[in-house]
C-alpha cells in the first residue's frame, strides 16, 4: 500500500530521529574509570559501545606518573585506538609515553596503528611480535568479515616500535611500574604490569573473568604456573583482559578450569577415546554459565587433544598439570 504524503513525512521524520539516535549512541565517548591514584581502566564493554558496530573489545589500562602515562593494550580496531587515546587525554594531561601490547589477541592489539599514527610508540614481547606477524593478517581479514569494513577502517597489522623481554621497570616520573614477563602461558610472550603502589596487576591475557579462556596458543601447564606466580605477587586486585576488576583470589576459578580441562582431555585420550567423542563428551558443567562456553570450551578440548597427539608422535608427552 502506498503511503500518503503525511505518512511519508512521518516516516522521514522517524528515519531522521533514528539516525540521530544512532549517531549519538555510536559517538558516546568511552571513559577511563579511576580505580586507584594514577591507575585507570577503560572497560571492554565501554570501549565497544563507543566504537559501534564493533562487538568485542578488551580492557585497556592507563598508569600515570608526574611526567608521563603508559597504556596497557590498545583496542580492537583503529577506531577503538583513537577512542583509547582520546579517553586517555581526558583522564590525564600527561603525555602517553608508550602503549604495551600484553599478548596476541585481536581485541587487544588492532588499535595500535592509530596510536602510532598519533606518535605513541608500541612495545611488545618478541614472541608476541612474532605471532602477530605470522597470524594477524588472517585475524584482520576475519575481523573485517565479522564487523564490516567501516568498523575496521584504517586498521592494520601492527609492528612494534620496540621489543622487550624479561622483567623491567618503567619510570613514569615519581612512580615506577613493573612489566613482568610470564613467558609462554595463555599465548607465547605474555606480559603483565604490576603497580606495587596500588596493589594492582594489569594481567592482560593471563586472566579473564566470567568467560572461558582461549587456549589455542596456550601452554596450559605454563599458564597454570603463571597464575600461581600471580598469587605470590604484592597485588590484591587484578585488572583482567576481559571482565571486571577483581580480588586476586578470584583467579582461582580460572586456574580450576584449566586444571579440569587438562585432566578431562588427558583422561579421555588415555582411555583411547576418539577426537570426535572427546569433543562431544568432555563437558565441564561447572563452567557452562561462563561466556563462550559452548564454542570456546569445545575449541579448547580440540587444542589439548591435538597437542597430546603431537606429543605422542614426537615421544615427548607433556607432564600433567597437577592440582
Amino acid at each position: 500500500m502506498r503511503a500518503t504524503a503525511p505518512g511519508r513525512a512521518l516516516l522521514a521524520a522517524a528515519a531522521v530521529i533514528a539516525a540521530a539516535l544512532s549517531a549519538t549512541a555510536s559517538a558516546r565517548a568511552a571513559e577511563f574509570d579511576s580505580i586507584a591514584p594514577g591507575a585507570f581502566v577503560l572497560t571492554g564493554p565501554a570501549l565497544a559501545a563507543s566504537a559501534a558496530p564493533h562487538e568485542e573489545a578488551g580492557n585497556v589500562g592507563l598508569l600515570v606518573g608526574s611526567d608521563a602515562a603508559l597504556l596497557v593494550d590498545t583496542g580492537a580496531s583503529a577506531r577503538q585506538g583513537r577512542e583509547v587515546l582520546a579517553a586517555a587525554r581526558r583522564a590525564t594531561d600527561r603525555p602517553v609515553r608508550s602503549a604495551l601490547i600484553s599478548h596476541r589477541q585481536p581485541e587487544f592489539l588492532f588499535g595500535a596503528g592509530a596510536l602510532q599514527d598519533a606518535g605513541v610508540p608500541i612495545v611488545t614481547h618478541p614472541r608476541t611480535a612474532e605471532l602477530i606477524a605470522q597470524r594477524c593478517a588472517i585475524c584482520l581479514r576475519r575481523s573485517i568479515e565479522a564487523y564490516g569494513a567501516d568498523a575496521m577502517a584504517e586498521t592494520r597489522v601492527p609492528r612494534a616500535d620496540r621489543l622487550a623481554e624479561g622483567d623491567y621497570a618503567v619510570d613514569l616520573g615519581g612512580r615506577r611500574v613493573e612489566v613482568l614477563d610470564f613467558g609462554p602461558a595463555s599465548t607465547p610472550g605474555n606480559v603483565a604490569v604490576l603497580d606495587r603502589e596500588n596493589g594492582l596487576l594489569f594481567a592482560g591475557g593471563l586472566v579473564v573473568v566470567g568467560r572461558v579462556p582461549v587456549a589455542r596458543d596456550a601452554d596450559v601447564a605454563a599458564w597454570i604456573a603463571a597464575l600461581d606466580r600471580i598469587a605470590t605477587l604484592p597485588a590484591t586486585r587484578i585488572v583482567p583482559g576481559h571482565g571486571p576488576v577483581v580480588a586476586v583470589e578470584t583467579v582461582a576459578a580460572l586456574r580450576a578450569y584449566l586444571v579440569a580441562l587438562d585432566a578431562e582431555v588427558r583422561r579421555r585420550y588415555a582411555s583411547g577415546a576418539a577426537l570426535s567423542a572427546t569433543l562431544d563428551e568432555a563437558a565441564l558443567p561447572d563452567y557452562a554459565t561462563w561466556v563462550g562456553y559452548p564454542e570456546v570450551h569445545r575449541q579448547n578440548v580440540l587444542h589439548l587433544y591435538r597437542a597430546l597427539e603431537q606429543a605422542e608422535l614426537e615421544g615427548t608427552a607433556p607432564a600433567p598439570t597437577g592440582k
